[in-house]
C-alpha cells in the first residue's frame, strides 16, 4: 500500500468534497480503504482550526517575549495605544451593529453544512466567507449541490480566481514497464549467403566434390579454389544461432566431414572448417592428403546402401545430418579415374570392374581406334557449324577431341574393345530414393552447382535425374555458376 504525505491527504479528501467525487470512486482512485478515508476527514473537521491557532498563539508568544524585553517607556506608550485602539474599535462595533439591524435582509457571513455531510468542514476562504459576492447560492451547497456550488468559481476574475487543480491530489503513478531486449533478427530468421545470392535456412550442409579432375590443369584449379573460396566465405558469414556441417566426397564412394552431427557455427567450428578447406590447394599429392583429414566414411553416421555413387553418394551424406538445405558443389564427375576406384564401389551397378580396367588402358591409346574417321569428321564439322572461330582452337585434332568430348565420345563413355564403360546413373538415383529413411516430400532444398571444363557435358541420366530432385525439393540446379 502506497504511503501519503499530510498535504496528499488534504488533497484527496477536498478533491471529494469540491468535485462531489462518491466516497467509494474516491478510495479505489488511489487504492485507499473507506475507513483510512473517514479517518482522514474526521482528522480535517476537527483539527483543521488548529491550524490557525498555533500561528496565533506562536505569534502572541512572539509578542510577549519582545514585550518583556522593552523599556518602561516603551511598555506605557504601547499599553496607551491598545487602550486607544480598543475604544476606537467599541465605537466602530456599535456603529456597525446599528447599520445591520436596519438593513431588511441579513447577510450569511458564514456557511453551515450539516453534521452528518463529508462536506461538515470551515474554511478560511472567499467562496465560504465575506458574502456572497460571487453570487454562490448557498442553500444549494447547504442541500448538498457542490456542482452548483462550484460552478461560482468562473464567476471570479482570472486574477484572483482560486485554482482547483492546487488543492487536488497528484493522480498516482503507475509503475513504469521495464524495456524488453531487442529481438536478435538471427533468432527469428537466419540467412545464408552463397554465390551473391541469399538463401533461408538454419541448419545448411556443404558437399564439396574433391575428386582428382578437379585440379587437372591450370583452368580447373583455378576454378576449384574460386568454389573452394566461396564456401567459406559462405561459412564466414553464417550467424552464431545457425547449424552447419561439412561433407568432402571424391571418387565414387568416398566422403569425410566435420563430424558425425550437424555442428554449431560458433567462431571456434567455423575455424575448423576453414582450415580445412584452405588446405585443399596445392596439386593431386596435397589434395589425396588433406581431403579425409576429418571425419572418414566408416566414421560417419550416415551408410549410404550399395550402389549410390558420386554425387548422390555426397548427397547421402549430407541428408544424415537433417539439414533445412543443401549446397552441392561438383564437377566432371563422368571424368573419375577407374584405376582409382575400388572394385566395391561398383556394387549393385552391373559394371564389371574388368571392363572397367581395359577401359582405362585404351584411353590412354589413340581415338583411332575407339572412334570411326567419319564419327570425327562429322564431329568436327558439327562443332565447328555451331561454336565461333575464334573460340575454337587452331588445330583441328583438338577441334575433334573438343567435338568428341562434348558427343560423350571421349574418354570414360567411350567404346573400348566393344565393351562400353557406361554407369548407369539412373539406378543410381533409383537406390538413392531408396536410402532416404522419411518421405521425399521432406527432403531438404537442394541447390547444385556444377562446373563442367569447357567443350563437356554430364551424362544425360545423371544431369536429368540431379535436375529433377534439385527442383523437387524446391532448390535449384546451376551449369557453370558465375563465380564472383
Amino acid at each position: 500500500m502506497a504511503e501519503f504525505s499530510g498535504e496528499q491527504k488534504l488533497r484527496i479528501v477536498l478533491e471529494s468534497i469540491l468535485r462531489n467525487v462518491p466516497k467509494s470512486e474516491q478510495c479505489q482512485k488511489y487504492g485507499i480503504t473507506e475507513a483510512q478515508f473517514d479517518r482522514w476527514n474526521h482528522k480535517l473537521i476537527t483539527d483543521g482550526g488548529r491550524i490557525y491557532e498555533e500561528q496565533k498563539l506562536s505569534s502572541n508568544k512572539l509578542h510577549v517575549s519582545s514585550f518583556y524585553k522593552l523599556g518602561i517607556l516603551a511598555k506605557f506608550g504601547i499599553i496607551l495605544s491598545l487602550l486607544i485602539n480598543l475604544a476606537g474599535l467599541s465605537i466602530f462595533g456599535v456603529w456597525l451593529l446599528t447599520e445591520r439591524n436596519n438593513k431588511e435582509t441579513p447577510v450569511e457571513n458564514a456557511l453551515v453544512v450539516p453534521k452528518d455531510s463529508v462536506t461538515n468542514i470551515e474554511l478560511e476562504n472567499p467562496i465560504f466567507t465575506g458574502g456572497n459576492q460571487s453570487g454562490v447560492n448557498v442553500s444549494n451547497v447547504q442541500n448538498g449541490e457542490i456542482g452548483s456550488f462550484t460552478s461560482a468559481f468562473d464567476s471570479f476574475p482570472n486574477e484572483t480566481r482560486p485554482s482547483l487543480e492546487s488543492l487536488l491530489a497528484d493522480p498516482l503513478q503507475l509503475p513504469t514497464p521495464g524495456v524488453l531486449s531487442p529481438v536478435n533478427p538471427d533468432d527469428l530468421n537466419a540467412e545464408i549467403m552463397l554465390f551473391n545470392k541469399t538463401y533461408n535456412g538454419r541448419h545448411v550442409v556443404y558437399v564439396l566434390d574433391a575428386s582428382l579432375y578437379m585440379i587437372e590443369n591450370n583452368s580447373s584449379s583455378q576454378r576449384f579454389e574460386k568454389m573452394r573460396n566461396s564456401i567459406m566465405d559462405s561459412i564466414i558469414n553464417l550467424s552464431a544461432n545457425s547449424y552447419f556441417n561439412l561433407v568432402l566426397y571424391w571418387n565414387l564412394r568416398e566422403a569425410a566431414a566435420l563430424g558425425r552431427t550437424i555442428i554449431r557455427a560458433d567462431q571456434e567450428n567455423k575455424k575448423l572448417a576453414l582450415d580445412w578447406l584452405g588446405s585443399l590447394g596445392g596439386g593431386a599429392d596435397q589434395l589425396k592428403e588433406k581431403r579425409n583429414r576429418f571425419y572418414q566414411k566408416e566414421l560417419l553416421f550416415a551408410n549410404p546402401l550399395p550402389g549410390i555413387i558420386g554425387p548422390w553418394y555426397g548427397v547421402s551424406t549430407a541428408v544424415s545430418y537433417d539439414p533445412d538445405i543443401i549446397f552441392v558443389l561438383s564437377g566432371n564427375t563422368a571424368g573419375f579415374s577407374p584405376k582409382e576406384v575400388p572394385n566395391s564401389h561398383y556394387s549393385r551397378l552391373g559394371v564389371s570392374p574388368l571392363s572397367v580396367a581395359s577401359a582405362s588402358v585404351d584411353l590412354n591409346s589413340s581415338t583411332d581406334h575407339q572412334v570411326s574417321e567419319l564419327t570425327r569428321q562429322t564431329a568436327f564439322k558439327w562443332l565447328s557449324s555451331i561454336e565461333s572461330v575464334s573460340e575454337l582452337p587452331s588445330n583441328p585434332a583438338e577441334i575433334e577431341e573438343i567435338a568428341l568430348k562434348r558427343l560423350g565420345l571421349w574418354g570414360a563413355s567411350s567404346l573400348s574393345n566393344g565393351g562400353e564403360l557406361s554407369i548407369p546413373w539412373k539406378k543410381v538415383f533409383e537406390y538413392f530414393l531408396t536410402g532416404l529413411e522419411f518421405n521425399f516430400s521432406e527432403v531438404p532444398r537442394s541447390h547444385f552447382f556444377v562446373y563442367l571444363p569447357e567443350h563437356t557435358a554430364w551424362p544425360y541420366d545423371l544431369s536429368r535425374t540431379v535436375e529433377d530432385f534439385a527442383i523437387s525439393s524446391k532448390g535449384s540446379f546451376v551449369i557453370n555458376p558465375d563465380l564472383p
